[in-house]
């Protein structure tokens, strides 16, 4: 018994038992494909048991099955038995086994066996998976993280490196064929690509020519445009497949949606993807991430990202972005205050200070915008009760200074506190001994030279705090970014490396040189001047490459040729012997 149920068509009842015609008529029964249920039990060319049915497809059904030989359980898929009656189909089928049993590699479903049964039927053995496609995950999470889509897409990408450098396209890749198993990686998911059915292999042109220009085959959905156009593929089709993928899965839905296939098909050769900014304007994503994904997702081949390793490259560079610097303005105060900058690498850019006569008015000397700044800059600072307490403490007493002082002492003491701060030559805080003190003349209260004393006290105080608040600890050294930005004037130019091999488009994130190690980069677009960049260790953290455009040929003048002119010749006379 082989599973497959007859159908009269005279008296529409069903036979299981693999009769071709009706017993109780005699008409021809109409034979339809097995029953998934019939065939849990069946045994397969004497060395698989069917014992349970995990899904079907358009080339056939896949059940779980228990290989005799290795007490195992294995995935076993059959191809449907009207398909395998047309010797097209059987040659494809041949070919994904032939395709598969080439590759090996850790995100690839390995293939173990394959064959034919005695009743004709086309099969072939794989590993058992558990877990669940990455259809079923996204129809229930709708959209995922971006890193855990860039870790996902990262192993679909190394799986499709395997397959390309073993000659193999995949042609239809989707999430029904990315297999997700929870618990399994380093990032908590182990990715498995499945189904190189319609695969095709690019080493063995003279075989068979089912995907020879003209032949449509994969999922319209995630089809490149060459592929919808029947145009001859490249492994840059299954990037472009991949780029699909990454889209739907940070934003819950692919780039391009239509009613029938056929519209599909030509919305992927037509129309432009909406960038994520857009398509999905509450996605926090960043704009180097979706102009790669734009990128991955061009009309032409040569404009996408050149393999799989290079798209995962970019893609991990991407999540892992570059060290975030905050910068804080401030005035320079007096000696170096650049300890306070925080552990977290916060950046001061120190600037001029003002000159007193460029002072807004009604500002008191002893305080500017740039002091509260400063307190402010510091308020993650270890170190910020010493320094909120050091500045209160001088504003209180120039305050006190000024209030007590008479007119002239005031006029003095308002000079000092204008004058220019004193440093050293290597920018060390100034001495007790340098401030400067002035005496005022007595009055006939005497309350003047009292104050003035007082003053005097209070100044040495404050200037010996500040010596002890102001020194200075040692330097730490500027820390530069792990990531270099690549970019260009114009943008979207095609960036090639020292072998002439195409990287990618401007712009570019690369992971920073280790020491001693350089490289060369050309910038190229078409009407302009080629511009290289040469990216080292120690070199700035963005690199821009301004191309000029190519001028324009001259024709050069070509003076007229002037004929020579040959003198007449002369008929010589003959002489006559006199």
């Amino acid at each position: 018994m082989n599973g497959r149920v007859g159908i009269c068509p005279q008296c529409l009842e069903e036979f299981e038992d693999g009769i071709s015609v009706c017993p109780n008529d005699g008409k021809k029964l109409v034979l339809t494909e097995p029953n998934t249920s019939a065939r849990i039990g069946q045994c397969i060319d004497n060395k698989f048991t069917i014992v349970g049915h995990l899904g079907s497809g358009g080339m056939g059904s896949v059940f779980r099955a228990l290989q005799h030989s290795m007490e195992r359980e294995i995935a076993l898929k059959l191809l449907k038995r009207s398909l395998s009656e047309d010797r097209t189909i059987v040659r494809r089928f041949l070919q994904e086994a032939k395709g598969a049993s080439k590759l090996n590699h850790p995100n690839v479903i390995t293939l173990f066996d394959f064959g034919q049964t005695e009743d004709g039927e086309l099969y072939i053995v794989m590993e058992l998976l558990e877990g669940e496609s990455l259809q079923n995950l996204l129809q229930r999470e709708k959209r995922l993280s971006t890193s855990r889509t860039v870790a996902i897409v990262s192993q679909v990408c190394d799986a499709l490196q395997a397959a390309h450098d073993a000659g193999v396209i995949h042609r239809d890749l989707k999430p029904d064929n990315v297999h997700v198993i929870s618990g399994a990686g380093q990032m908590g998911e182990f990715i498995k690509v499945l189904d190189f059915g319609i695969a095709k292999i690019a080493a063995a042109q003279h075989t068979s020519q089912l995907t020879q220009t003209g032949s449509v085959c994969g999922t319209p959905a995630y089809m490149s445009p060459e592929q919808a156009m029947g145009q001859e593929i490249d492994s840059r089709s299954d990037v472009y497949a991949t780029g699909i993928l990454l889209y739907e899965m940070l934003s819950g839905q692919p780039p391009f949606v239509a009613e029938t296939p056929v519209a599909l098909m030509m919305a992927q050769v037509r129309d432009l993807p909406l960038p994520l900014g857009k398509a999905q304007p509450g996605l926090n994503i960043s704009p180097e991430l979706d102009a790669l994904l734009l990128e991955t997702l061009s009309k032409k081949p040569e404009d996408r990202p050149q393999s799989a390793a290079i798209l995962k490259d970019r893609l991990t560079r991407i999540l892992d972005g570059p060290p975030t610097v905050r910068k804080i303005n401030v005035d320079t105060p007096p000696g170096d205050l650049s300890y306070i900058a925080t552990e977290t690498h916060t950046a001061i850019e120190k600037t001029d200070a003002p000159s007193p006569d460029t002072k807004p008015p009604g500002t008191h000397p002893a305080f500017s915008a740039s002091t509260m700044d400063l307190i402010e800059a510091t308020t993650k600072s270890k170190r910020l009760p010493w320094v909120i307490a050091a500045v209160l403490f001088v504003a209180i007493v120039a305050i006190l200074a000024y209030q007590w002082g008479g007119k002239d002492e005031k006029k003095k003491f308002k000079a000092t506190l204008d004058a220019p701060a004193t440093t050293t030559q290597n920018n060390a805080p100034i001495k007790t001994e340098e401030l400067t003190h002035t005496t005022p003349k007595e009055t006939n209260s005497g309350k003047t030279a009292t104050n003035t004393g007082q003053t005097k006290k209070v100044q040495e105080k404050s200037a010996e705090n500040s010596v002890k608040s102001a020194k200075p600890p040692e330097t730490k050294k500027a820390v530069l970014s792990t990531h270099i930005h690549i970019d260009s004037v114009p943008k979207s130019s095609a960036l090639f490396d020292e072998n002439g091999v195409k990287v990618a488009l401007t712009p570019y994130v690369m992971a920073r040189p280790a020491a001693g190690k350089e490289y060369i980069y050309v910038v190229k677009r078409q009407g302009y001047l080629p511009e290289k960049i040469q990216i080292s260790a120690t070199c700035p953290e963005t690199r821009i490459a301004t191309l000029k455009k190519t001028p324009a040929k001259t024709k050069k003048k070509t003076p007229a040729k002037t004929k020579k002119k040959t003198p007449a010749k002369t008929k010589k006379m003959p002489t006559f012997a006199r």
